[in-house]
């Protein structure tokens, strides 16, 4: 799933560290600059969204940016997500599975060096986030 979602990032404290505010999964995390803030928002909301995805729940919609209302020191910005890239990155653990094809088809696949694995992969991907 490819969105963009809204948060919040409050002035740091006296730790040093940024409060993230993510208003559309009630959520927060926090940040020690701006760059660091954007990749803790972008994480959380990755994971929640999986978490949600994997468990067949709703996933919330993006609040509208405008909608939001801010006080000083307070800076709204939009975090972009995409569950398909992150899951990529970060639970690449192979799965070994056994499957069945015609013998000229698998014939035909390995006179042109097809990556069966690779092409699987693919295929999944496309049948079940397309």
């Amino acid at each position: 799933m490819k969105a963009t979602y809204p948060i919040i990032i409050h002035q740091a404290d006296q730790t040093g560290y940024h409060f993230v505010e993510i208003p559309d999964f009630g959520g927060f995390t926090q940040g020690k600059d701006l760059n660091d803030c954007l990749e803790m928002a972008q994480d959380y909301i990755n994971l929640s969204v999986i978490d949600l995805e994997d468990h067949n729940v709703p996933i919330p919609p993006s609040s509208d940016i405008n909608c939001l209302e801010i006080g000083p020191g307070q800076v709204k910005s939009l975090v972009a997500i995409d569950t398909i890239s992150y899951r990529r990155a970060t639970n690449s653990r192979p799965v070994k599975k056994t499957l069945t094809i015609p013998s000229w088809l698998n014939k035909k696949a390995e006179q042109n060096n097809i990556n069966f694995s690779q092409t699987l992969q693919e295929a999944l991907i496309n049948k079940l986030y397309q």
